[in-house]
């Protein structure tokens, strides 16, 4: 199979769970694919950002003022020039709130769970007509006996008549979308509310938003955090992760098989499910 084509993955200082996405996209998503992929940060953005690159991925962020203050003027222009011709977009976490017009975010206290500040931010790259907000404290729970709060879960999701679990992490939520520009691919167990969204852009462009981190297995846990190793609350969601495996991967080749369609069948048999 012969597609000449590329994945383009944004690398910065503060991107996050790289090396799990590595892992995802050389392991599975684009073997025997003969699609390339390419790290890229913002100096040279547009020099890799040409017209064989049919998918652009933002992986989590320590903050979404990465990505706001790294990909504005000629790289925001150049972005969306390529929306429009038909690239299509896959933003984790942090690359999911800042696609939503409007997003909420609160800062806690770990320690004892107060809120310490909440932000209201209008993103400039705000291109998808949504309102996303987090981190949402109804799927942490349970949360520990001593006050502390811990920002990660194993969190349920359901899609397409199924239900499996992903790593949440300070993660979005969805409370308002346009539904003539999007539509909810998965929703939070817990909440109802829309986990993954697939949006249109322009004429021919789109991509997915992905609050939950669906690259991260339960095992790539441990290169994550691997300092919280010992701790139980991490410990369990390892254990969930594990556990719902092979239904995550039937979540992942719908993602990824809805972005780079031509190899869509090779996705699902790179993933075991054929």
């Amino acid at each position: 199979m012969s597609i000449n084509t590329k994945v383009l993955v944004y690398v910065s200082p503060q991107v996050s769970k790289v090396f799990n996405l590595q892992l995802l996209l050389s392991r599975s998503i684009l073997c025997d694919t003969g699609i390339s992929r390419q790290m890229v940060g913002a100096q040279h953005l547009q020099s890799a950002m040409d017209d064989d690159v049919a998918l652009f991925i933002l992986p989590g962020a320590r903050a979404s003022s990465t990505y706001r203050d790294e990909l504005s003027g000629k790289n925001l222009r150049h972005l969306k020039a390529h929306m429009d011709r038909g690239m299509k977009v896959l933003g984790f976490c942090a690359g999911a709130y800042v696609f939503s017009r409007q997003f909420d975010y609160t800062f806690y206290d770990e320690n004892d769970g107060s809120v310490l500040e909440h932000r209201q931010v209008t993103s400039p790259l705000g291109m998808i007509d949504a309102h996303s907000y987090g981190p949402d404290l109804r799927l942490y729970e349970p949360q520990a006996a001593d006050g502390s709060l811990q920002l990660y879960n194993a969190a349920t999701l359901d899609f397409n008549g199924m239900s499996t679990k992903a790593l949440v992490c300070k993660a979005p939520s969805f409370k308002q979308y346009n539904p003539e520009q999007c539509e909810a691919l998965a929703t939070y167990g817990a909440t109802g509310e829309a986990a993954i969204l697939r949006f249109k852009y322009g004429e021919n462009g789109g991509g997915i938003l992905c609050g939950p981190s669906i690259e991260v297995g339960g095992e790539l846990l441990t290169y994550y955090v691997p300092e919280n190793m010992q701790n139980p609350q991490v410990q369990k969601t390892v254990t969930e992760l594990n556990a719902t495996r092979e239904s995550r991967r039937e979540l992942i080749a719908q993602v990824f098989g809805e972005l780079l369609p031509q190899a869509a069948p090779q996705i699902r048999h790179n993933l075991g499910l054929t």
